[in-house]
């Protein structure tokens, strides 16, 4: 008769091991991910930073263009403002040029905009977007919403 000496690793063993392996893949993870939203946490530092204010006295469309005043009244300079009108057609989006404002000023500004392809102003939404180290960050939460527009 034929003995066969099975040499492995008992299922208590395994099940230990893989246990291990679960928490140090874990810890692992975990400590990356920390890492990620230390970098990451400055944005809502400098975004709650920033305010504007768009003037509704100057704010209005006509003659396919949209006018309005953008005040910065936060305390951290805007690198750009972006300006994205939603039509009863479709939408648009534009990053408004010239739009770097200091803070405590104000711009006019006219954009053009295409009554026919977007269709009648359903809202507009001011975007401010600052520069954070090497890179443009858009601090949507400090947007500025306007669904009252009158003609020019």
């Amino acid at each position: 008769m034929m003995r066969m000496y099975k040499k492995g690793v008992s299922p208590l063993i395994a099940t230990i091991l893989l246990i291990g392996f679960a928490v140090a893949l874990g810890a692992v993870v975990m400590n990356w991910g920390k890492t990620i939203v230390e970098e990451t946490s400055f944005t809502v530092g400098d975004c709650s930073r920033v305010n504007i204010n768009v003037d509704e006295n100057t704010l209005c469309y006509g003659d396919n263009s949209i006018q309005f005043t953008l005040d910065n009244i936060g305390d951290i300079d805007l690198e750009s403002v972006v300006l994205w009108v939603v039509g009863d057609k479709n939408s648009y989006q534009i990053d408004l040029p010239d739009s770097n404002l200091k803070r405590n000023t104000q711009a006019s500004k006219k954009v053009l905009y295409d009554f026919n392809s977007y269709g009648n102003i359903v809202q507009l939404q001011f975007i401010p977007k600052i520069k954070s180290e090497d890179s443009i960050i858009p601090c949507t939460k400090n947007s500025q919403e306007k669904s009252r527009l009158r003609s020019c």
